[in-house]
């Protein structure tokens, strides 16, 4: 009997999840560059009054992609207005209800 040249030792689905894995980790490492820049300071750098404020956490949201869903792990910050006053970061890059990217959306609606 002739093995199936499309599947692997690893099982079927292999390039596909290692895609999607891929994609999670540029998605929050480009998320982690956004906060580290709103911030001034990279996680666990302390560098006195420059800094604009301090991360606590992340929190699991799943964004779907072309390639299909993904669980990426969005951090969590708050920072210090001009004005003194501290607020939730909120990630311009990826809103707080967005759970497609755009390329997700033009499929849907057929743009």
């Amino acid at each position: 009997m002739e093995s199936d040249s499309r599947s692997s030792v690893c099982g079927e689905g292999t390039l596909e999840e290692l895609m999607r894995e891929r994609i999670r980790a540029t998605i929050e490492a480009i998320v982690d560059e956004e906060l580290k820049g709103a911030l001034g300071a990279a996680p666990s750098q302390g560098v006195g009054s420059v800094r604009a404020g301090y991360r606590h956490g992340k929190r699991l949201r799943t964004l779907t992609t072309s390639l299909g869903a993904t669980t990426i792990a969005m951090p969590r910050a708050r920072i210090e207005d001009d004005e003194g006053h501290r607020r939730e970061w909120r990630s311009q890059i990826i809103p707080r209800y967005q759970r497609r990217t755009e390329r997700v959306d033009e499929a849907i609606l057929g743009v």
